[in-house]
């Protein structure tokens, strides 16, 4: 039983890569959105969010007038739910996308987190990249970063 919680303590330390190091490493700590930037308008980069998210699995919520793709969310391993939400908008050579959202636990990290602290956790929190690799957040920025990748022909880029 020892040796089970210290391969789970140890484990549990070492980064997780969803992206390549490289890409991990540049993105800012603190980083809230993954802005991707196309030169097609905004209305066929709507549709291709929306397409990727679908494709993806995500149950997909849009709302065409707004320009905003969301999704109630899905597991994303690791333990880690995630709800992400992308907002369009078009720039004077093509248009961009604010990739952001919110995470919490899934049914794993609950039961985890049960099993270690004797208590549960069912809210979310905004996905803040905290660039140790070792968090729940930053592994669900990473995957707003792949999300993001999917679109085509982008170039990324980070804000906080």
């Amino acid at each position: 039983m020892k040796y089970l919680l210290l391969l789970i303590i140890v484990s549990s330390c070492a980064p997780t890569y969803l992206i390549s190091k490289g890409e991990f490493n540049e993105i800012p700590k603190g980083s809230t959105k993954v802005i991707a930037s196309v030169k097609y308008p905004a209305d066929s980069l709507y549709k291709v969010i929306a397409s990727v998210l679908a494709r993806d699995g995500w149950p997909v919520q849009s709302d065409k007038n707004a320009m905003q793709v969301s999704s109630t969310g899905k597991s994303i391993g690791s333990g880690t739910f995630m709800k992400p939400s992308v907002y369009v908008e078009s720039t004077q050579s093509g248009s961009r996308a604010f990739f952001s959202g919110q995470w919490g636990l899934d049914g794993t990290g609950q039961v985890v987190m049960q099993a270690f602290t004797s208590t549960s956790n069912y809210g979310f929190n905004q996905i803040v990249f905290g660039k140790t690799g070792t968090s729940k957040p930053d592994v669900a920025f990473q995957k707003l970063v792949l999300l993001a990748e999917q679109l085509g022909s982008v170039e990324i880029t980070f804000s906080k």
